[in-house]
């Protein structure tokens, strides 16, 4: 078992979007991401002493505890690491159509082993749907690791040439089938 998410069933539209981002980023990779843990079960709460009636989301079981607690010991290469895959992840989010709103350091689990740190981005429940070219900035970037250390990443990255850090061009489709079955789901 792994992270599992209750809603009551006044907030069942925030279980519902958070949910079908799962499936939509599941279905483009089914591998799944090593940044967004994936969903393991899902379903509605008949009879719980917590939530009479509600819904639950089970996530993979992720190592990891906030990045908060941990950030400011980092060396460089570490931080480096963390910062690109948390990049990737947001990355993720954006070409299926959607500005995560509620990013922060408390919603990003670092891991550390012998290899590289590791991360898991958490907590779905605040999101908007975007259109790719509308949100050229990646405000959950500024969210979680402050104005100061992006703005100093972008200014080391162009003055050496990097490639943007992107997965590929904005899907209009996966932001469509989202826009779509977020609104039939609600409705069930």
């Amino acid at each position: 078992m792994g992270l599992s998410r209750a809603r009551t069933a006044r907030s069942g539209q925030v279980y519902w979007n958070e949910r079908r981002l799962l499936e939509i980023l599941l279905e483009k990779r089914p591998r799944g991401y090593s940044f967004i843990p994936s969903p393991y079960a899902a379903g509605v709460i008949r009879c719980s002493s917590l939530f009479p009636y509600g819904f639950i989301l089970v996530l993979a079981k992720v190592k990891g505890e906030p990045l908060y607690r941990r950030w400011a010991d980092l060396y460089a290469h570490q931080k480096e690491s963390v910062y690109r895959q948390v990049l990737a992840a947001v990355s993720a989010l954006r070409a299926v159509g959607i500005v995560w709103t509620d990013p922060g350091p408390h919603n990003v689990l670092y891991h550390q082993d012998d290899a590289d740190p590791s991360v898991s981005v958490i907590d779905f429940e605040c999101i908007e749907l975007c259109n790719g070219e509308a949100v050229v900035a990646k405000p959950e970037m500024t969210a979680i690791f402050g104005p100061k250390v992006v703005q100093q990443r972008n200014d080391r990255r162009y003055t050496r040439g990097d490639e943007d850090d992107e997965l590929g061009d904005y899907s209009e489709s996966m932001f469509a089938t989202f826009k779509g079955t977020v609104v039939e789901d609600a409705r069930k």
